[in-house]
């Protein structure tokens, strides 16, 4: 969809992983930004979120166990919103 989307429209800026590699291998422009592990930091502290949302550390959790745990929420949310 990604790719659909980018071939749709020139001149987009997309952000995010694989994007260069993956979803536009052909773009023009690539940027791969980088930052010490402090400014990565703070730069995260400062992120919103939405004041509803689900915080899941996915620090020790595996590719599987995020999706999992995700996934698991719906049922939650579809229950609650009957």
């Amino acid at each position: 969809m990604q790719r659909q989307i980018i071939a749709r429209a020139p001149g987009i800026v997309a952000d995010g992983r694989d994007i260069g590699t993956v979803v536009a291998p052909g773009a023009q422009v690539k940027v791969f930004l980088t930052a010490d592990g402090a400014a990565r930091a703070s730069r995260a502290a400062q992120n919103e979120k939405a004041a509803d949302a689900v915080e899941i550390d996915s620090t020790r959790l595996s590719l599987d166990e995020v999706v999992g745990t995700i996934v698991g929420l719906v049922p939650q949310y579809l229950q609650e919103s009957r």
